[in-house]
């Protein structure tokens, strides 16, 4: 899986998201994996505008982030809701071997990371997250 330099262009250009959120970041980290193989996670952050968030928006945002981000990785092969750190997040995993993670933090803040490569990246930004 490789990151794609357009993520975070295509995200600002997307109508829908500007109507939901206030503002967004986009963080990537590289890393040399244990198996020889590269470790990889890019993280976005979304501060959704007032009254935005709800159970039905949250679950609309996590179906589509994942599709789009499993795509190249096979598809989504499976879902699970796991305690990282003092969250609780939505992991999918797509049939490649890749994660996705999903939290909804304090102040309507949404954080999603896709996530590939043996050093699971995304477990460790998500046990890390303050709020």
């Amino acid at each position: 899986m490789d990151p794609s330099p357009d993520s975070a262009a295509n995200l600002i250009k997307d109508p829908s998201l500007a109507g939901s959120a206030s503002a967004i970041a986009v963080g990537i980290v590289v890393g040399a994996g244990n198996s020889g193989g590269d470790d990889l996670a890019v993280s976005t952050v979304i501060r959704l505008r007032p009254d935005v968030f709800s159970d039905a928006f949250f679950s609309q945002w996590r179906s589509a982030y994942d599709a789009a981000a499993c795509e190249p990785a096979g598809g989504v092969s499976s879902h699970l809701q796991q305690s990282i750190g003092a969250h609780a997040v939505q992991v999918t995993i797509c049939a490649q071997g890749a994660r996705t993670y999903h939290t909804h933090l304090a102040g309507d803040v949404l954080v999603s990371i896709t996530a590939a490569g043996d050093g699971r990246f995304g477990d460790l930004i998500m046990a890390g997250l303050r709020e």
